[in-house]
């Protein structure tokens, strides 16, 4: 027996075991990770109230809900000031075949599997997510093919999957709206069609073009505002230097100020 070979800290995890640690089973969990956890958790919060409902859910089951996916809208931290949302698409497959299905009352000890299109997702975990086993097989098609056959050394040397923004804010988004629980899914359920999933999420490559556009049309107004505010600026200035330049002249009477020549250079007689 080779006890040299390397077990899958992700074979099998839940739920509730990959939201907790998203390092894998058995590996250790050290305070830095429950502070960038909970961190996480409030930036959601923070997204949720100040994104105006950009979160997206969508939720498919079948009847006996032994196969549940949730498609998820996740929206950009990043700032924008036009109309347009970037929005990236997450998908979370859970999983579960035992018996005792019947008397769970959430998914946390369904086999989890997730997707994202956000390009952190992409080209830092993709690949040791397909290694792992995590990649829906149902969303293959939608990811980055460089990504799916090229190992992320540099950007993720230990394989890991860790606190990926775009999954972590579909997962605290699912707790806080109570998605987990099975009578939510039970009623928000819509069958199962693979197809209609996928043509409901973007590309990597697609996702990536909107990426660019909206970088720059955000870019484009910020300078239209950057300058407009200039201008404004520009003409306080010139208004304020009228008021002064007015005010000399009322106290004058109108007449032109002549500065006076001081005392010592005055010629004495």
């Amino acid at each position: 027996m080779n006890n040299n070979i390397k077990k899958n800290p992700y074979e099998d995890i839940t739920y509730e075991e990959f939201r907790l640690n998203p390092s894998g089973k058995g590996t250790a969990f050290f305070r830095s990770r429950e502070v960038v956890k909970e961190d996480l958790e409030r930036r959601t919060l923070m997204l949720i109230k100040y994104s105006k409902g950009s979160f997206q859910e969508k939720i498919y089951a079948n009847k006996d809900l032994t196969e549940i996916i949730i498609h998820l809208k996740v929206p950009s931290e990043q700032k924008i000031i036009i109309d347009k949302k970037l929005l990236y698409d997450v998908v979370i497959e859970l999983t579960n075949e035992e018996a005792a299905i019947k008397t769970f009352m959430s998914v946390a000890k369904y086999r989890i599997r997730f997707y994202s299109n956000s390009p952190d997702f992409q080209f830092t975990y993709t690949f040791s997510a397909k290694e792992h086993d995590l990649l829906p097989a149902f969303t293959i098609s939608k990811c980055s093919q460089e990504a799916l056959i090229q190992s992320a050394e540099k950007r993720n040397p230990d394989g890991i999957i860790g606190f990926n923004k775009s999954i972590f804010f579909a997962l605290n988004y699912i707790q806080y709206k109570g998605l987990y629980r099975l009578n939510e899914i039970r009623r928000n359920r819509n069958d199962i069609n693979y197809r209609t999933i996928l043509d409901s999420i973007a590309s990597m490559e697609e996702k990536f073009t909107e990426y660019n556009i909206i970088k720059r049309l955000n870019e484009d107004k910020k300078a239209r505002i950057n300058k407009a505010d200039y201008g404004d600026t520009q003409k306080k200035q010139n208004s304020k230097k009228s008021n002064v330049v007015g005010a000399r002249k009322a106290r004058s009477g109108g007449k032109r100020i002549t500065a006076r020549k001081p005392k010592s250079l005055v010629k004495r007689k």
